[in-house]
């Protein structure tokens, strides 16, 4: 790295943020989890009046009132100046000082340059921060554990993101994103309570459909025994928030089969236990027996119960004969990416930031010299 010479000081205040395209998660350094976390959801009015964008948890609430849009579709930013309103709401809420401000932000696998390059813009330009920094999902994830190998498979809600790293060097040709994640499953539960005559035409209606999934959901162990069980095995009840009562039997697993099998859904990518197999093999012989016994499983829907189980088998029966496999799935897996960088941001080299003196001299040519594997700045 080549950064000007000129003379900082540690910023005062230090903020991670983590855009995902279902939550926004942001707080200040050194902590374990985000202290503040809300839909990257924006909104105006459907009357057609002027009004102020409202944004976030207002902006769920309100959904029957407004014209809602993502701000964030499957992992790329999509309306800059919704996103700034959302940094905005954060910023209030964490209450931080402008004065010597410093932030760090996630972005996904293969962020395109474009908005890598604006999102430098308008912190430099905009906020007038002191020193910024961006780095990939997935990486900072496994930084986040303490390791420098393995294989990471992080289950977002509009993206999945998996990469093989070995000794803090991620193999690109090994890594890979693609564009399935929850929200997908959560639509794919919709259209199977369907079937049962459950219509999901209602403002919030995702949002139930989100929560069941959440709730009740879980990924089969053996899917083919699963469907062959007694229904009474796996049938449940939820209540939805107008008191009505909706069971819920067999679409508790197959809502989020696609996740092995996404041909049931028609789309075109590959089973998650197939993409996984498939960075292992692309990696370095003499490292994949390690990838194969540290397989860190992140992600909000890491958090699905059943799917590191089913995972493990699936890779098991792909991985050659005498291979140790272990799924390890992360402690609060949804902050899996938040924690690496608030990890990442204490380190007391000034690599891991560009400073504002940097952006002046250099502009966008800054990101040449700055990564967006944290493994490269962990040391001095």
């Amino acid at each position: 790295f080549f950064f000007s010479t000129e003379p900082t000081k540690m910023a005062a205040t230090s903020v991670i943020f983590d855009a995902g395209s279902a939550y926004l998660k942001a707080g200040a350094s050194g902590l374990d989890f985000p202290t503040i976390s809300i839909p990257t959801l924006a909104g105006l009015s459907k009357m057609g009046a002027e009004g102020a964008l409202v944004v976030g948890d207002e902006a769920n609430e309100r959904r029957a009132d407004l014209k809602l849009k993502n701000v964030v579709e499957r992992g790329l930013i999509t309306d800059w100046a919704a996103m700034e309103a959302l940094w905005n709401y954060c910023l209030e809420a964490i209450n931080v000082d402008f004065t010597d401000l410093q932030v760090l932000v996630t972005e996904p696998l293969y962020c395109p340059r474009q908005m890598r390059e604006k999102l430098f813009e308008i912190w430099f330009e905009t906020y007038k921060v002191q020193q910024f920094g961006s780095y990939s999902q997935p990486l900072l994830s496994l930084f986040g554990t303490g390791s420098r190998t393995g294989l990471v498979v992080e289950l977002g809600d509009g993206l999945t993101q998996i990469a093989a790293v070995t000794e803090g060097y991620p193999h690109y040709s090994a890594c890979a994103r693609h564009v399935f994640g929850c929200k997908d499953l959560t639509n794919n539960l919709m259209r199977l309570l369907s079937f049962r005559g459950h219509s999901f035409r209602a403002p919030h209606s995702h949002e139930v459909a989100r929560d069941i999934r959440e709730q009740l959901g879980y990924v089969a162990h053996d899917y083919h025994r699963e469907n062959v069980l007694p229904a009474a095995m796996y049938e449940r009840t939820y209540e939805l928030p107008d008191g009505t009562k909706l069971d819920i039997g067999e679409e508790r697993f197959l809502s989020l089969e696609p996740l092995f099998s996404p041909t049931l859904l028609g789309v075109d990518v590959p089973p998650l236990h197939v993409a996984a197999h498939g960075a292992v093999i692309n990696s370095a012989i003499d490292m994949r027996r390690k990838l194969w016994s540290n397989v860190f499983l992140c992600g909000g829907g890491a958090l699905t119960p059943g799917l590191g189980e089913r995972l493990n088998r699936e890779l098991r029966l792909l991985a050659p004969p005498e291979t140790s496999v272990t799924v390890v799935p992360q402690p609060a897996a949804e902050h899996s990416a938040w924690h690496g960088a608030s990890v990442l941001s204490l380190l007391t080299t000034r690599r891991v930031y560009a400073s504002s003196y940097d952006w002046q001299e250099l502009g966008t040519a800054i990101l040449d010299r700055m990564p967006s594997n944290p493994f490269e700045v962990g040391t001095n």
